[in-house]
């Protein structure tokens, strides 16, 4: 029996890292990493814990393993600040360091007497702590696949097998104290983290750990219906009840992400995520189109530079579309709306695009009317359509814009043909007849 139960640990662990290890690379680190926090591990454990130990063994040992989610969330905590500073065997000494911060934090904790409740506050208030935290690291794609080995296959099933048998065979001499806090260590997550970190760059691995703590929420939900379930209908069917729990709170919080539900609650708060870059579209030629029937360009439809900026994985950006018009007859009212935008976004860094014709006076009505001079205006265009047309700039002036809204202090700036003027620049450009210059290209192929 004791044989048959180890095999089914073993492989339930390693088919679940096997899994993750397959959506980080096909799909992206972001659903990995929500999904890392679900009650996987931790699942296994609390129901090896009622099977060899007792339904109530399993309830009590819930009660910290609800708190377990401070030492789990630390561990990923200590592990990506070890993985900014080491270089050299830096998964290993990152590995050595989390799992001994995790022991000491778990020592800490299963010294003072937790409650249901008291577990329950204090593990969200540690989860929303380091999701703000977490939400500053950049996101990112794979970009890359790394083809799963017999060797890393086995590697994986080792280190996940091992830690979740080790820690299931131990709790009946340790007690429901410790065993539900060791049951929250990272067995199945940290092969996973192993192999993103030596795969892979340092930001992947960041990118990775970014949605843990949000995963997590999945986790306390699972535990707290195991917490209740177990002793009422027995560890088989309050599995299955757990289970349903905590996949409930996982599609809750896609479909509030999708739904932008937190996004609008930042905006509410004054919260919103100042990584996001919002940019402001107002046309011009760079979001113009060849028409061959009239053989010229006219002005697209809808804004075709969020796709461009869509493909670059590691910006983060939202998108305000007013109009798409050629500068030369934007009206008074137009500037209006542009600066009634500019002045309620969110947002820290703010990229206008607009048409080469007006670039300088727009950029001096908004250094003179903007009611928030605490924020960074980057205006850009082009003098060839991004669409249809080769070469043009557009897209390196896109790149140069986005480049330095992310490094520039407040202020207004003009960026082009990679170099950037404020507005006092384009002012005395201006008054020197010379303001034309910044906007020539040399065409050494033919255009269209």
């Amino acid at each position: 029996m004791i044989d048959f139960l180890f095999l089914i640990k073993f492989v339930i662990a390693v088919g679940t890292v096997i899994v993750l290890s397959d959506l980080f690379e096909r799909i992206n680190p972001r659903i990995a990493g929500i999904l890392s926090g679900y009650p996987v591990g931790v699942a296994l454990s609390l129901f090896f814990f009622g099977l060899e130990n007792g339904e109530e063994f399993a309830s009590r040992s819930a009660i910290f393993n609800i708190v377990g989610i401070v030492p789990f969330l630390s561990f990923i905590w200590i592990y990506f600040l070890a993985s900014r500073k080491f270089t050299r065997l830096a998964f290993l000494i990152s590995t050595v360091l989390a799992t001994v911060g995790f022991l000491f934090i778990s020592f800490v904790l299963q010294q003072i007497q937790f409650t249901y409740m008291t577990s329950i506050i204090f593990a969200s208030i540690f989860i929303v702590v380091c999701a703000v935290f977490f939400s500053k690291i950049r996101k990112m794609q794979t970009g890359i696949n790394v083809k799963m080995t017999l060797k890393s296959i086995l590697i994986k099933a080792i280190i996940a097998g091992s830690i979740i048998t080790g820690v299931t065979t131990i709790a009946g001499l340790v007690g429901p104290v410790w065993a539900g806090l060791l049951a929250s260590f990272p067995a199945t997550t940290l092969p996973l983290v192993l192999m993103v970190h030596r795969n892979y760059s340092t930001m992947h691995l960041h990118a990775f750990l970014k949605y843990i703590p949000i995963g997590s929420f999945s986790i306390m939900a699972y535990v707290s219906a195991v917490y209740y379930f177990y002793p009422r209908v027995g560890i088989y069917f309050g599995t299955v009840i757990a289970y349903g729990v905590a996949t409930i709170i996982i599609l809750l919080y896609y479909f509030i992400e999708k739904n932008s539900i937190i996004k609008k609650l930042r905006e509410t708060f004054n919260m919103a995520d100042q990584s996001i870059i919002h940019f402001i579209i107002t046309g011009g030629t760079i979001d113009f189109h060849y028409e061959r029937r009239h053989d010229t360009v006219v002005p697209n439809k809808k804004s075709i530079i969020p796709e461009f900026i869509k493909t670059l994985d590691f910006v983060n950006a939202e998108y305000t579309e007013l109009f798409i018009k050629d500068s030369r007859i934007l009206s008074d009212a137009d500037i209006k709306k542009i600066l009634t935008t500019i002045d309620k976004s969110p947002y820290s860094k703010i990229i206008v695009t607009t048409g080469t014709f007006k670039i300088d006076k727009l950029a001096k009505v908004i250094g003179e009317n903007i009611k928030n001079n605490t924020r960074t205006i980057v205006l850009t265009g082009s003098t060839t359509p991004i669409s249809g047309f080769t070469p043009s700039e557009g897209l390196f002036n896109l790149g140069h814009a986005v480049a330095c809204v992310q490094s520039f202090d407040k202020g207004v700036y003009i960026s082009f043909n990679g170099e950037v003027f404020t507005k006092e620049a384009v002012d005395r450009l201006t008054r020197e007849g010379g303001l034309a210059a910044i906007f020539q290209i040399k065409l050494q192929s033919p255009l269209i």
